[in-house]
């Protein structure tokens, strides 16, 4: 229908714009006519603005006012910053839409203890506990686009009005309070793109206290006014060319999704609200983009492209508002002189938010926001370094306690100075973060368990957290552990701990189960750390239990029977360098232990034991990665020391092994392998699947029937889904040890 409209309205259009010249007034007519852009919102689409402005500056046509509504408003809101189209072109090539639009976090930056929650639950949803399950107000906490807007934004904190940028502008949104249009024209430059950004549901929302009255909760404006033409009229513009994506059509007699229509129904509103603007335009622009969607960031330097090639099929109007060499020179001129480039130099820093926090008393929170503050004191006296801010934000972003963080360059009292704004988690201080693993090496036996870990963050102080596990399935228990720095932002820190478990022990030769035992384990320890930045950790500390064994089906002498007193005190190191919690494809992990078991059932003397391991992963070329592993674990000869405490045998453990089929005192076990990652979609996955490799060798020393070096060879397919890794494929391994398996859960 409106491709229909469109066409109706072309002649009428092209002729307005034509004869534009000949409707001014006769002080207009002894100069130019101001000429306004009004940009549409559609995610990737957008990106089309970018090639249509490049166009417009090769053929020197100015733009003297610009606005627009989500993605067309951050492309604008770039533009009037006085950022050229070149620039934005290099920017955008840049970008990493993963970490802008995914919503993907940075988890390098990430705190050691938050890298461990996603590493071990191979699992990254959080869910609020706060009101029952909260989920949280979208999908992405919009981190690293505010982190991109700051940046844009820094050189104008000072300005009164869009009106003083290089290029005056405007921008939309939605107030959720109100339901109604809110334009953006002054205040801060980045929360007004932030605002015009934030699709519902997919990122948070932008919230704004207004004295007096009711708070303001700012969404994306597309729903209401997605092509913004009536703001550029109002704001002077005697000629207004208004750009417009022309997608594909929707085909009602193809198969759809209940998205597909969700997709289309929301088109349809913004299509509605158009239609009037379009109407408004002297101009209408449109730029083929069928074969593209909205989230085609992938493809941005096409899609720029298609925008060149809207501006060069209306060339012939277009080009009736080019100036010539001398008056291009003075428009970019006046542009460039209103733009500012220089940073500021900062003297104080502030940390601004922390009184949000409930039940903080104004003296803790002074205290820690002068803690906080320490991070960026190395500004201080120089130029701000956007780069070097952001990586301190990330840092206290990577801790867990705060949804997001922002900054700005601000005066006070004729002073300039760098406000970081912290914005609380809405559904703190309680969390749900839940993981399901699913161990198929044995189809016949197959063993599912269910784990959520519920952490009350800043329970007893700043950083301070209490994390309970709660599993449930094959394995039954509860573990919780108290992590408590010796100060808001100190490195020391002490854990107790207790833990209640009981699971299941399979013991296997070659594909035949022997046993199925419990293990019932009740204690607790203590444990004082060391945090090596955010890569790593030192510990030290004692833990006593009492351990008991049993025999539910099977052969009782495959495995002793014990009961008793376990107690070890221990040293403990561990390393995380890798660049994601899941599937990592560049880094290193490592991990030492270095125990004195005091105690052990069926054991009357003291044992030395040591366990460790690393992995590294490399890239190879773009979408593929070579890893390789080795860990080993002894007793160092001791004699009469109880309970075996190493175990071989299950996936990635000599995958073509059963479950515990290699049992002893000392081993080593290494591994490496291949991982590609193909174009292939899958029901509930993020769109990455991967096809992997793997060869394994090992050893366990003294185990009864087992080969001198066991090893195998596994294939199959990792797919990243919404409830962890799942793998699919085979092992084969020596002594005729060969199966198909699955398994869903950590895999690195």
């Amino acid at each position: 229908m409106l491709v229909r409209y469109l066409a109706i309205m072309k002649a009428t259009i092209a002729a307005c714009a034509c004869f534009a010249l000949a409707f001014l007034s006769p002080a207009q007519a002894q100069k130019r006519p101001t000429i306004g852009l009004a940009l549409e919102g559609g995610g990737a689409l957008a990106l089309a603005h970018v090639g249509l402005i490049e166009w417009l500056e090769d053929h020197h046509i100015p733009i003297d006012y610009v606005a627009g509504t989500s993605m067309g408003g951050l492309v604008g809101g770039f533009y009037a910053s006085g950022m050229t189209a070149a620039e934005m072109r290099r920017k955008v090539g840049t970008l990493d839409w993963n970490k802008l639009v995914n919503g993907e976090a940075d988890y390098k930056s990430l705190a050691f203890r938050r890298k461990e929650d996603d590493r071990t639950l191979a699992n990254t949803t959080v869910l609020g506990l706060r009101h029952g399950i909260d989920l949280p107000g979208g999908l992405n906490s919009g981190q690293e686009l505010d982190l991109l807007l700051n940046e844009i934004a820094l050189p104008y904190g000072g300005i009164a009005s869009f009106n003083d940028l290089p290029t005056p502008f405007r921008c939309v949104a939605m107030d959720l309070v109100t339901a109604k249009q809110q334009v953006f024209s002054s205040g801060p430059l980045d929360r007004a793109l932030r605002a015009t950004m934030s699709i519902p549901g997919y990122y948070a929302p932008v919230l704004k206290a207004v004295a007096g009255q009711s708070s303001q909760e700012f969404v994306d404006g597309g729903l209401l006014n997605n092509l913004p033409v009536d703001l550029v009229k109002e704001m002077g513009a005697d000629i207004v060319i208004a750009v417009y994506m022309a997608r594909d059509p929707y085909d009602p007699n193809t198969p759809h999704t209940a998205i597909d229509v969700l997709t289309r129904s929301l088109t349809a509103v913004t299509i509605a609200n158009e239609r009037h603007n379009i109407d408004l335009a002297d101009m209408v622009v449109p730029v083929n983009l069928a074969g593209y969607s909205v989230g085609d960031f992938s493809r941005a330097e096409e899609i720029m492209n298609r925008g060149v090639e809207g501006g060069e099929k209306r060339k012939a109007v277009l080009t009736k508002f080019s100036l010539d060499d001398e008056d291009w020179l003075a428009y970019v001129q006046k542009r460039e002189m209103r733009r500012k480039s220089l940073l500021p130099v900062p003297v104080f820093v502030t940390i601004e938010g922390l009184d949000e926090s409930p039940g903080t008393a104004a003296g803790k929170n002074t205290a820690l926001a002068g803690q906080l503050g320490s991070y960026f004191a190395g500004q201080i006296g120089k130029p701000l370094d956007p780069a070097w801010v952001e990586a301190q934000i990330r840092t206290i972003k990577g801790m867990g306690v705060f949804s997001y963080l922002t900054y700005a360059a601000i005066e006070r009292d004729g002073k300039t100075g760098l406000a970081v704004y912290v914005h609380r988690f809405n559904s703190r201080p309680l969390t749900l973060q839940p993981a399901v693993a699913i161990d198929g090496s044995d189809y016949l036996n197959t063993r599912a368990s269910f784990t959520a870990r519920i952490t009350a963050a800043d329970f007893g102080g700043f950083r301070s957290a209490l994390r309970t596990d709660l599993m449930m399935g094959s394995s039954w228990g509860v573990r919780s552990e108290y992590f408590h720095p010796f100060a808001p932002l100190s490195n020391w820190f002490v854990a107790p701990r207790v833990f209640a478990e009981n699971r299941a022990l399979d013991f296997y030769e070659h594909s035949r189960l022997l046993a199925v035992d419990r293990e019932h384990n009740a204690g607790g320890g203590v444990d004082v750390g060391y945090s090596l930045s955010n890569t790593g950790e030192f510990r030290f500390g004692y833990e006593a239990s009492y351990v008991h064994t049993i025999t539910r089906v099977g052969d009782p002498a495959v495995f002793p029977l014990v009961s008793g007193r376990y107690g070890a005190a221990h040293v403990s190191y561990a390393l995380d360098r890798v660049d994601d919690e899941i599937i990592p494809h560049s880094g290193m992990r490592a991990h030492a232990n270095l125990r004195w078991v005091d105690a052990n059932p069926d054991s009357a003397k003291g044992v030395p034991v040591f366990d460790g391991g690393s992995e590294a992963f490399l890239p190879w070329g773009v979408r593929n990665t070579v890893f390789a592993s080795m860990e080993s674990g002894t007793v160092f000869n001791a004699h009469n020391s109880g309970l075996p405490f190493f175990r071989l045998g299950g996936p990635q453990r000599l995958s073509a092994y059963g479950t515990n089929e290699l049992i002893g005192n000392q081993y080593f076990l290494a591994r490496v392998g291949v991982m590609k990652q193909i174009n292939a979609s899958a029901p509930f996955t993020d769109g990455r699947v991967y096809l992997v490799a793997s060869y394994e060798v090992a050893k366990m020393y003294g185990a009864v029937k087992a080969t001198a070096l066991p090893m195998d060879g596994s294939a199959g397919v990792l797919l990243r889904t919404l409830l962890g890794p799942l793998f699919v494929g085979g092992s084969v391994g020596d002594s005729g040890h060969r199966k198909w398996y699955f398994q869903l859960g950590r895999f690195f």
